[in-house]
């Protein structure tokens, strides 16, 4: 089957890879400049952060297979920082038995490598689907870019943020924009900032209570990073939400504020970084929605609990009903 996958995201990534293994033509499509959705990376002159999605965990054993040979390529390592939580104004050591990860040298790296051997088509932003009665039901694109593009495809897997999938849904009149619309998708606003010295605050990265920041974290304590000190904050979704149309400039002010009240020190410079759908409130348990009717499947993080780990399953448990053709 000649197969279309929008998103190139990691739960895109691992659908289309899944796909090609089993023997299938894809084509993936994605409106960024480059592939890894929200496990992005930064750089500048002689720093990089991860402003996206700051570390994953394993749980599951088919991920960590797949984690396992990414680390066997060189592109992600185990990251064991020295972990706090702040709670009421007091510190606490946080969970430091479930494996973490991150990609190496950057979060993009795991990404890139599933991109490699795949045909990706980048700065293609997907605006309209269409299944064409007069070739035989195929699917057929519409991109902002190029208007309407001359592949056909027997397969479309739609492997966006739910707002963007809702879209693309409820302009074809598929009951699952329903389900996309349903799903309550959230901001963050990140900092990455830059200093000149090296900075020990005692821990490597906090999960943060009871302020406007969420998540702070050390970049320059990861595994294969950069000598600069680098450091990453991330807001709470609560308050991404209510500033979400800050100018970033006034984001940043407060986003160090609040660094230096746990402690840390003004940066030499920052850079603020809104993510509109960040993350989900209540993420759906479902891993993946497939109607084998009209040949249209569903995948992404907000199906499957969230999280790299949540996506890269979505994505395979997708590719697995696509090729066993179940309904």
């Amino acid at each position: 089957m000649n197969i279309a996958v929008i998103g190139a995201g990691i739960s895109g990534l691992s659908c289309a890879t899944a796909l090609q293994n089993a023997g299938h033509l894809v084509q993936v499509f994605d409106k960024s400049r480059g592939v890894s959705g929200r496990m992005s990376t930064r750089k500048g002159d002689g720093w990089q952060a991860d402003h996206g999605a700051p570390v994953f965990e394993v749980h599951d054993s088919k991920f960590r297979a797949e984690v396992t040979r990414w680390c066997e390529a060189g592109v992600a390592a185990r990251w064991e920082p020295r972990l706090k939580v702040l709670k009421g104004g007091v510190w606490q050591d946080g969970n430091v038995h479930v494996d973490k990860f991150v990609g190496t040298p950057a979060m993009t790296s795991p990404a890139r490598l599933l991109a490699s051997t795949l045909n990706v088509k980048l700065e293609t932003t997907i605006k309209k689907l269409a299944r064409r009665a007069d070739d035989h039901f195929r699917w057929h694109l519409q991109s902002a870019e190029q208007g309407w593009l001359d592949a056909h495809f027997d397969v479309a897997v739609i492997a966006v943020p739910a707002p963007q999938a809702t879209v693309l849904l409820n302009d074809i009149g598929h009951p699952f924009g329903a389900r996309a619309k349903a799903v309550s998708m959230q901001a963050c606003w990140a900092l990455m900032m830059q200093f000149a010295q090296p900075i020990d605050l005692g821990w490597d990265a906090a999960v943060i209570h009871d302020s406007l920041l969420s998540w702070a974290a050390r970049e320059s304590a990861k595994p294969g990073r950069l000598a600069s000190e680098t450091w990453v904050l991330h807001a709470s979704a609560g308050w991404s939400e209510e500033n979400l149309e800050r100018p970033a400039t006034e984001i940043a002010e407060a986003m160090v504020g609040a660094f230096r009240e746990i402690g840390g020190p003004h940066p030499l410079s920052s850079i603020a970084h809104r993510w509109r759908f960040a993350s989900c409130e209540d993420a759906a348990t479902l891993p993946t929605l497939w109607d084998e009717e009209h040949r249209l499947g569903i995948c992404g993080d907000w199906l499957n609990n969230g999280g790299v780990e949540g996506a890269w399953l979505s994505g395979l448990a997708l590719a697995q009903r696509v090729a066993s053709g179940s309904g």
